[in-house]
């Protein structure tokens, strides 16, 4: 298997940190790959509501099956700056936007930039860094009042997600999220203290009552908590309205995992602006439990395995949540051996499918093949893992 044969497929954010649309990789993953995952996503029993940003090579362009594979009214396509700066390419362009179809491009500089807006690209991608070294922000305002849509990516820092919404930019990659910051060397915050309690009785299958009357010191928490389980399709045809409700319908093991998530929400700050680390905490959590799955199908059946795998990916962000050492956070949950050595170090059957999570995050070329070998996977059967597990965590409400 070669790196170009494993895709990723990203999340991109708006300048809420709110998910807005799907990024796929790597560039020039070619229109069969890329038609292959479209249609596994739009043959969801939910499919992601999301639209794709699919980036393909001038040679896909003039594919006759390419508008059969991939509908102009849920992708936009993204083609090398070099395409738009040929007369045939760009002529080509300018036929399949008369069908609908949203063309951008993929530029490294501010000529490139200006050169694809006037040959009529409506999305323009470029690397957010040479955005702010390189390009100036009266370009990017007047391109932005064209009606432009820019599409910032390697964005590296929050500082940089700031910058890039306040020039212009509505479209950005998220490599900052999972991102710790400076670590202080004590969990002295209270709120600290009392999330890693919720989550030691969490991990503890604690009494009910006891996660409650937890829960219940935040207000907003619990409100939060009954927001999240009404997103989820339960079959029931009452709103859920009280905890122990949310008990009955959803049962013990799926609110556990939803208590999970909620730790990432902002339910302890003020505003309204979402955490983008919840659907991150969730995605990781149903990719590492989705591959794990994949390498090792005779857990299917065991439950533990599962939720052991979902807890590694879901919990593989607390540091970054917490601002605190990872070695501190796990030395204060009573966590499985197998999560503790998947989160801590990496190790382990589920720390194999975490690392190959973060790889996909960052959009790293494949991991080493021994590593894909023992995990049973082949490229294809990985993107589609991406697909189903994207597209179960969008139809979360996580804002």
């Amino acid at each position: 298997m070669t790196s170009a044969t494993l895709s990723c497929l990203r999340p991109l954010l708006d300048v809420n940190q709110a998910w807005s649309a799907l990024e796929l990789g790597p560039r020039g993953i070619g229109l069969a790959a890329s038609s292959q995952l479209f249609a596994h996503g739009q043959n969801q029993p939910q499919p992601s509501p999301l639209p794709w940003l699919v980036p393909l090579s001038g040679t896909d362009l003039n594919h006759s099956g390419l508008t059969r594979q991939l509908p102009p009214q849920q992708v936009s396509l993204l083609l090398p700056a070099e395409v738009w700066l040929d007369a045939a390419g760009a002529a080509r362009c300018q036929e399949l936007a008369k069908q609908g179809y949203r063309l951008g491009a993929d530029v490294d500089s501010a000529p490139a930039l200006e050169q694809c807006a006037e040959a009529g690209a409506q999305l323009l991608r470029l690397d957010a860094a040479t955005a702010r070294e390189q390009v100036s922000p009266v370009l990017l305002n007047r391109l932005k009042e064209k009606g432009l849509t820019l599409v910032a990516d390697g964005v590296s820092s929050h500082d940089l997600f700031v910058w890039c919404g306040a020039r212009g930019f509505t479209l950005m990659s998220g490599e900052f999220v999972p991102q710790p910051e400076e670590c202080p060397t004590s969990p002295a915050d209270p709120t600290k203290l009392r999330l890693l309690k919720l989550l030691s009785l969490i991990v503890q299958d604690a009494d009910t009552r006891e996660i409650e009357e937890m829960i219940k010191q935040e207000p907003k928490l619990s409100y939060n908590l009954l927001r999240l389980v009404n997103s989820v399709s339960v079959g029931a045809t009452t709103k859920i309205t009280s905890f122990a409700q949310a008990i009955t319908l959803l049962g013990r093991r799926q609110l556990q995992r939803w208590l999970q998530l909620l730790i990432y929400a902002n339910q302890f700050n003020a505003g309204s602006q979402p955490n983008p680390l919840m659907p991150q905490a969730a995605l990781r959590g149903r990719l590492v439990e989705l591959i794990a799955l994949a390498a090792h199908p005779e857990a299917a059946e065991d439950t533990d395995f599962h939720d052991c795998a979902y807890m590694a990916g879901a919990f593989s962000l607390l540091d970054v949540l917490l601002h605190l050492p990872m070695d501190s956070v796990l030395a204060a949950l009573p966590l499985a051996d197998e999560v503790t050595e998947a989160v801590g170090r990496h190790q382990g059957p589920l720390g194999d499918a975490l690392s190959l999570v973060e790889s996909l995050e960052r959009g790293l070329p494949a991991p080493d093949t021994a590593l894909l070998e023992k995990l049973r996977l082949r490229g294809d059967a990985l993107g589609q893992l991406q697909v189903d597990a994207l597209a179960w965590v969008s139809h979360i409400d996580v804002a």
